[in-house]
């Protein structure tokens, strides 16, 4: 038996799907290819999947994590091309290969937010994401199992970019991710969007997931 790693694109309408809905999607996807997965044992068997940090419903991923095992030998480009041929638009495997990593010690994520000119101006977006970051603590409301809790954002944000181009303006942020803190994106645009007084309409893209000292989880 040899443990797996699909990295793959979720991307375009996809976007819109579930985790729940993603987990069909995978479990369908392996069955569809003939894929020699591996079934869990018990009372109701079923093939063995598991992800390394949900997405957040109408984000895209360009570096999404799933894994499995084999139970016979096959290459890694066969899994991925025979998964492609299965998987809906927007959803491609990009890449398999064996686990390096555990999720457990995922770290980081990088988001890429972007606004665009004909529904937003660029230039005062810009200005409160700066004037926000550069105080000294950034209040939010965040769910928790215990309910809402007030958390200070600034603790959390390590390193961001702001480039305005002709059409779009480009938010590049890293925040925690995994077990022990996970900060959604949303949080901070929910503050700019308070800033601004409107609602702002915006693509939001989980880049790459790291571990430890910045290195890309593989």
């Amino acid at each position: 038996m040899k443990n797996v790693r699909v990295k793959y694109i979720k991307k375009g309408r996809s976007k819109y799907i579930s985790h729940l809905d993603m987990n069909r999607c995978m479990t369908r996807a392996l069955q569809c290819a003939k894929l020699p997965i591996w079934h869990t044992e018990g009372f109701n068997p079923h093939l063995f999947i598991t992800f390394a940090l949900p997405l957040s419903l109408g984000y895209t991923g360009e570096a999404e994590y799933m894994d499995t095992r084999l139970t016979e030998d096959i290459s890694f480009d066969e899994m991925r091309d025979r998964m492609n041929e299965k998987l809906p638009e927007g959803i491609e495997v990009i890449k398999v290969y064996e686990p390096v990593y555990s999720p457990n010690e995922i770290e980081t994520a990088l988001f890429e937010i972007v606004f665009y000119d004909e529904d937003n101006d660029l230039n005062l977006v810009k200005s409160k994401i700066e004037q926000i970051l550069s105080q000294d603590e950034i209040m939010v409301q965040k769910k928790s199992k215990s309910g809402m809790k007030d958390i200070n954002l600034k603790q959390y944000i390590s390193d961001y970019s702001l480039f305005l181009g002709c059409d779009r303006l480009v938010f590049k942020i890293y925040l925690p991710a995994g077990n022990t803190v996970n900060i959604n994106p949303s949080l901070l645009l929910g503050k700019v969007e308070e800033s601004v007084g409107c609602e702002l309409y915006s693509d939001i893209t989980r880049k790459e997931i790291y571990i430890e000292n910045g290195k890309v989880f593989r």
